[in-house]
């Protein structure tokens, strides 16, 4: 499951933690739909731990200090839509936006 975020180079990084306390970055990219993709294949909870990099990404290579911010609410958001495009097709239903 993702639950720490960092940033680097103008990339945020997405970390995955395992219950026995190993992570390994699983996706460092600045491209909304690589991100959400990621987030919605290894899920994510109601809260994300982050790097103080976060805070200051205009210091590892974003334009603004909220730009690592803004990606990752983009990235929220298309990965939603992923996880409920998969969840009607488990149902057997076809998502409104693709009749």
């Amino acid at each position: 499951m993702i639950s720490y975020l960092s940033c680097n180079e103008g990339k945020l990084e997405l970390h995955n933690y395992e219950d026995d306390g190993s992570n390994e970055i699983v996706c460092s990219s600045n491209h909304v739909n690589e991100l959400a993709n990621c987030l919605a294949n290894y899920g994510f909870g109601e809260y994300f731990r982050t790097s103080s990099s976060m805070d200051f990404a205009d210091e590892y290579g974003f334009k603004t200090s909220d730009g690592a911010h803004d990606l990752l609410e983009a990235a929220c958001i298309e990965a939603y839509k992923i996880i409920e495009i998969h969840e009607e097709y488990e149902k057997g239903l076809t998502p409104n936006y693709l009749l």
